[in-house]
């Protein structure tokens, strides 16, 4: 499910992704969300609500977060969100969703490039909470 270099458990030495998805998080809130894809097409991709924008990944980012139903297609398989859960009080920030299907990702969470959180399978919320910072 991931290609990375198995020698070094450090996240950001990611040579190159298959069913990865990757959120950018300001404080807990999603900014984007960027899947990279080793196989099929981008015009796949970029039909599914995303934009290719970086060497095969498709980033859905603005209105798209928080919406149901958005999906990345990720060379054969398709991943959709099914679900978000809002940080408390902030109902446009999320800090967690519901996939249709298991995937293998990485969160980045907080201002810090180097804080990415390993995650799997088909629901992610922020280890911090719904309320609290990353």
């Amino acid at each position: 499910m991931l290609n990375q270099d198995q020698s070094s458990p450090n996240p950001t030495r990611i040579t190159h992704m298959t069913r990865l998805a990757s959120l950018l998080f300001a404080g807990a809130a999603v900014l984007s969300f960027t899947a990279c894809m080793s196989e099929g097409s981008s015009e796949e991709s970029a039909a599914l609500a995303g934009n290719l924008d970086i060497d095969g990944c498709v980033k859905i980012e603005g209105s798209a977060i928080g919406q149901v139903g958005v999906s990345v297609t990720l060379g054969t398989p398709s991943v959709t969100f099914e679900s978000w859960i809002a940080k408390d009080g902030e109902p446009n920030e999320y800090v967690g969703f519901t996939l249709s299907t298991g995937a293998t990702f990485y969160v980045k969470a907080g201002n810090n490039a180097d804080d990415l959180l390993e995650g799997s399978g088909t629901s992610w919320v922020n280890p911090n909470g719904t309320g609290g910072s990353a």
